[in-house]
């Protein structure tokens, strides 16, 4: 009676113990498989063994798999049953003579296994040898007649037959399988592992009165009592490469709208209204959500579409799907930003809009000689910029707006549109200005005294506008100056002479102005163009001519000047003008000799006399010889043949010359010569 009490309760037990261990069992299979960020983790089966389990060859999870021990006849069955109730009558009679009394949590079996120190199993008597018997898999009522003990019994399993199916992974068995058909399928969900001995502290199956004198009992399970298996802490997936899921149209309007006004994106007949079309339908290739340079690559199709890229000379891989530092006329830096635009004579045609101070990481623009239109494009924020050069365009507005932001400007070239304004008195701050050029616009004021503190500047180009007022003294201060062009103005007074004392001054251009004085020395060892014609200079001219070796243009015609030509050294003389004076005196002979480079000589409208120099056939490349309306007199030398050959105007009219006009130049009508007088 007591026996069967027993049996009875320790059913209750493992049935409720089973009902957890199928619950969480149930976990392992349903976590056996992760999804995270459409990434599958299936954990290995070497990570949901415990020590002393091991997989046996041959198995498919999830396939069906056979018990070892395969099927056994009802005739086998019936004989081994016999054999164990003798066996169990043979130990209890030992038991009731040893005289031991029921251990808990003692062992004093009397064998030689003492040494690991098993915990016995509730009311084992411990007369035999199979004391580290596993503990049973929970669900209560075996009477461990056989050796299968081990596997997680079927709910409603009678296990009167040795093929119950084991799961030492805690897998849940199939619901309502009583498993008295002596098949080997009631658990084919997961493989099974065949029991293993580990005499590591082995907990024994709590209830097995273990009087079948079999060496089954202790075949091994895990080292802890069966819980469950580890269960895998789902894998922090990988860093995913696929781009995150966003309203492409949404984004671009969220992240555009900071440089354009949503209205014009959304406007398709609009430059920005085009870009924004071309960007969410054509250009889908990028990743809108996290592209790095996406206004970059904005602005630069708003600038295509604003300009009538589509006539470029050259477009080159603009709107492709590369890069935008990729497309043809650009450069970028090592982080992806616009550093270059050259578009120098590209046919473009159109506005700069607004979307262009995108651009602020710009070192150089170059657009020169387009048809450009409207304001200059903002420059506040180009603090790296070096060059800028739009000549040649349609600007209007303010030329100097952008100017005193712009510290590290080098080259300030805007010649030849139509920009007002005057030149700042902050011109003076920019230290690092080498090249301003304005030239053809419609520039007033005047040149600010500042400018002296430009000191790196070195091609001050100011000509045709309307600059009035005088040169400042101060401009002979700049070291660096070496081209000074303020023609065609309204500038009015002298010439300082700390000016022409500069040492680095090569070219200097004034003429068409209302420029009054005289014409001061110069440093003839740097000089090399000297332009000063159509003012109103007077007194005579400087005898610094014979020593300036350099200079190759002297031009001082149509003022008021007086006196005789001074010698002049004609080295590397080309363009020789002094017409239109009051000059008196001969025809240097200095102007001929070694003149190997002179083409150009114009003297006309003064008061010279004298005969024309023979030497004048020296000058194998003269083109034009202007002497027309002087005093010359004599006659008209003959020129050795070959000589002159580039000769194509030869006038000698108004003068008192006599005689014949020498064949050898009449010859030259033949071949170059177009007008003689």
């Amino acid at each position: 009676m007591l026996r069967a009490l027993l049996v009875l309760a320790y059913t209750l037990a493992a049935t409720v113990s089973s009902t957890q261990i199928s619950s969480r069992a149930k976990t392992i299979i349903e976590t056996n498989e992760i999804e995270s960020h459409n990434v599958k983790y299936a954990p290995s089966r070497a990570a949901v063994l415990t020590r002393g389990d091991h997989l046996p060859f041959g198995e498919k999870q999830g396939g069906k798999k056979k018990s070892k021990l395969g099927k056994k006849s009802k005739k086998d069955k019936s004989e081994k049953g016999n054999k164990k109730e003798k066996e169990s009558n043979k130990k209890e009679k030992e038991s009731k003579k040893s005289g031991k009394k029921k251990q808990k949590l003692i062992v004093d079996d009397g064998d030689d296994d003492d040494y690991y120190t098993p915990v016995p199993k509730p009311d084992d008597d411990d007369d035999d040898d199979d004391d580290y018997t596993p503990v049973p898999k929970p669900g209560g009522g075996d009477d461990d007649d056989d050796d299968d003990d081990m596997p997680v019994p079927k709910p409603g399993d009678d296990d009167d037959d040795d093929n119950d199916p084991v799961d030492y992974y805690n897998q849940v068995p199939k619901p309502g399988d009583d498993d008295d058909d002596d098949d080997d399928d009631d658990n084919t969900a997961q493989p099974v592992v065949p029991p293993t001995l580990d005499y590591y502290n082995q907990v024994p199956k709590p209830g097995d009165d273990d009087d079948d004198d079999d060496d089954d009992d202790n075949t091994a399970q895990p080292v802890v009592p069966p819980t469950l298996a580890p269960q895998m802490e789902p894998a922090t997936p990988s860093p995913s490469y696929a781009p995150t899921p966003c309203d492409r149209e949404e984004v671009l309007l969220e992240k555009l709208s900071t440089i354009t006004d949503e209205s014009l994106l959304q406007d398709p007949s609009t430059p920005q209204g085009m870009a924004f079309d071309w960007m969410q339908n054509t250009d889908t290739e990028i990743d809108a959500c996290n592209y790095e340079t996406l206004g970059q690559r904005y602005a630069m199709a708003v600038l295509y579409y604003s300009t009538n890229g589509d006539d470029w000379k050259d477009n080159g891989n603009w709107l492709s799907s590369r890069s935008e530092c990729a497309w043809n006329l650009v450069a970028c830096d090592e982080n992806g930003l616009l550093i270059e635009l050259t578009m120098d004579e590209n046919s473009m045609a159109g506005e700069i809009t607004s979307e262009f101070t995108t651009f602020s990481n710009l070192v150089a623009i170059s657009m020169f000689n387009n048809n450009l239109q409207g304001y200059l494009p903002r420059l506040d924020d180009f603090r790296n910029l070096i060059k800028f050069d739009v000549e040649r365009n349609e600007f209007e507005g303010p030329a100097f707006e952008n100017l005193p932001d712009l510290s590290n400007i080098q080259f300030y070239l805007i010649s030849n549109n139509k920009l007002t304004g005057t030149i700042p008195e902050t011109i003076g701050n920019l230290s690092s200005l080498k090249n301003f050029w304005i030239i053809g616009n419609l520039i007033t004021g005047t040149i600010p005294e500042t400018i002296a503190s430009a000191d790196n500047l070195e091609k001050f180009f100011i000509s045709e506008n309307k600059i009035s007022g005088t040169i400042p003294p101060t401009m002979g201060s700049l070291v660096e100056l070496k081209q000074f062009f303020a023609n065609d103005n309204i500038m009015t007074g002298i010439i300082p002479d700390s000016l022409f004392e500069s040492i680095s001054l090569e070219q200097l251009r004034l003429q068409k102005n209302l420029f009054t004085g005289s014409i001061p020395p110069f440093n003839a060892e740097s000089l090399v163009d000297l332009r000063l014609q159509d003012n109103r200079f007077s007194g005579t001219l400087p005898a610094v001519f014979e020593t300036a070796t350099n200079i190759e243009n002297i031009l001082v015609g149509n003022n008021y000047l007086s006196g005789t030509i001074p010698p002049l050294n004609a080295v590397s003389l080309k363009f020789f003008d002094v017409r239109n004076n009051k000059f008196i005196g001969t025809i240097p002979l200095s102007l001929f000799n070694s003149a190997e480079e002179l083409e150009y000589v114009y003297i006309q409208g003064n008061n010279l006399s004298g005969e024309i120099p023979s030497s004048f056939a020296d000058a194998d490349r003269l083109v034009d010889f202007y002497a027309s309306n002087n005093l010359l007199s004599g006659d008209i030398p003959e020129i050795p043949e070959s000589a002159l050959m580039n000769l194509t105007e030869l006038l000698l009219d108004g003068n008192s010359l006599f005689g014949n006009m020498p064949d050898s130049i009449c010859n030259l009508r033949r071949t170059s010569l177009k007008n003689l007088w």
